[in-house]
């Protein structure tokens, strides 16, 4: 996206409402799907706009909105996070062209990527904890994730 068409408004469709939304600055991340933006306002969301929009996206987002896994947040130190990120509604353009989905905002700074608890190397650069307890306790949180997902039929 260019930065004029970065101004323009965006609808986001979540369940039962539609709203104008704006994407807020640069790109955080491209990948090779789409490019994530921040949206503007509260809560804390962004928008994944996919570089080739389809019908099969568009109908895969329609299965996930429409069945959500319910997963407590989990809790560290006091504080809580989101087990997962998920769609919370589709965006289209202002002529109704399906573009993405919008999700809550990840706080980057107090998660770490997954793959950083695989090495020593990457536990000790991140602050994780060498306890193997540790490390058994975060694969049974994931494949119980992954289990909840799959109840879904996701």
């Amino acid at each position: 996206m260019n930065n004029k068409s970065d101004r323009t408004p965006l609808v986001l469709t979540a369940t039962h409402s539609r709203r104008p939304v704006r994407l807020d600055g640069e790109p955080l991340a491209r990948g090779g799907e789409g490019t994530i933006y921040r949206l503007a306002g509260e809560p804390p969301l962004v928008a994944k706009l996919y570089h080739r929009p389809n019908r099969e996206r568009q109908d895969k987002l329609a299965a996930m909105l429409a069945d959500p896994p319910r997963l407590p947040p989990f809790e560290r130190r006091g504080r809580q996070y989101p087990q997962i990120t998920w769609p919370i509604g589709t965006l289209e353009s202002m002529d109704g062209a399906f573009l993405g989905y919008a999700m809550p905002q990840l706080d980057v700074d107090n998660t770490v990527p997954l793959e950083f608890l695989l090495s020593a190397r990457g536990r000790r650069a991140t602050g994780l904890p060498e306890d193997y307890r540790f490390r058994v306790k975060v694969a049974y949180q994931l494949a119980h994730l992954v289990a909840e997902l799959h109840a879904h039929g996701h």
